[in-house]
């Protein structure tokens, strides 16, 4: 497996600046030019220079902004709302109750009516399936889980080849972690797949 370092946690001033942006692109009817920004929240200019710039600064802050290009100068603009899901899921480690959703209705102003007009939570985590899916926790809930880099084969996987496997569609979305092999062989135990 590979090592990863603990994430580090946010600069609580840096958070404060693009709450407050989020706010402010809210009020402005989603996208907000760097020259409303600035004019509108000063103290952000020094926090967009520090990151090397707007689109830098989007990146860094993918989960809450995005840089939407425009005439002239570029705009900011709120991330998508699968963003917003992903960056809610790494802060929590990858995964989280599938009944914690309120929180990301609360944090993307979006979110409701998006996942609402895809048919549901289930639908929106299949329609984004190579960065998020939702999951039985076996325990009459879902979770929803980031899907790591490197485990694509295992997102893809549909529900009639999981079932060659031994298993249910449900069980094997619970965290590839250890992976299929390339021949498609692995069996599900316990929630997750391993290989054979």
């Amino acid at each position: 497996g590979s090592s990863t370092s603990a994430p580090q946690a946010p600069d609580p001033a840096v958070t404060a600046v693009v709450d407050a942006l989020v706010e402010l692109i809210q009020q402005e009817g989603g996208e907000l030019s760097a020259s409303q920004l600035f004019a509108l929240h000063p103290e952000a200019y020094e926090e967009v220079r520090a990151a090397g710039g707007m689109k830098s600064f989007c990146a860094k802050h993918r989960s809450k902004v995005r840089f939407a290009a425009g005439s002239g100068e570029g705009k900011l603009a709120l991330a998508a709302v699968v963003d917003t899901l992903v960056g809610l899921l790494e802060e929590r480690g990858g995964a989280m109750e599938g009944a914690e959703v309120a929180h990301l209705y609360r944090v993307h102003p979006k979110a409701k009516a998006e996942i609402a007009a895809a048919g549901g939570l289930k639908q929106y985590c299949l329609t984004h399936s190579g960065r998020v899916r939702l999951v039985d926790n076996g325990a009459g809930g879902n979770v929803m889980q980031l899907v790591r880099n490197g485990s694509a084969l295992a997102a893809a996987v549909e529900d009639r080849d999981v079932e060659k496997l031994g298993g249910t569609s449900q069980g094997a979305r619970m965290g590839v972690s250890g992976g299929i092999s390339e021949a498609g062989q692995g069996a599900v135990a316990g929630g997750k797949v391993i290989g054979s």
